[in-house]
């Protein structure tokens, strides 16, 4: 079981690197179509839209790694309470001084 979980962190961490490297190439995208549209008016309308796409497009690429960084901080609690509860119950060792 542990195997299947390394070997789903490793595809989510492959998933994670892919999604950021899009992000940024939507970012590259946005910002030389915001530069060309505003060196070029016969083109500015073709520009901004292609721009406002990229844009749109890097949001929602964000929103998705978001979603995935949240489902894997909950699989790493549910994961930590799994070996918790295999491990067994834990003593409670507490010291206590008298004065």
């Amino acid at each position: 079981m542990s195997e299947q979980i390394e070997a789903d962190d490793a595809v989510l961490g492959s998933l994670i690197r892919v999604l950021v490297d899009q992000a940024f190439a939507l970012d590259r995208v946005f910002t030389r179509a915001v530069t060309e549209a505003a060196r070029r008016d016969f083109r500015s309308h073709r520009d901004m839209r292609v721009a406002l796409k990229a844009q749109a497009q890097c949001r929602a690429t964000f929103q998705v790694l978001l979603a995935l960084q949240a489902a894997a901080s909950c699989r790493a609690d549910l994961s930590a309470v799994a070996r918790r509860a295999k491990a067994g119950p834990q003593k409670n060792l507490a010291i206590i001084y008298l004065a």
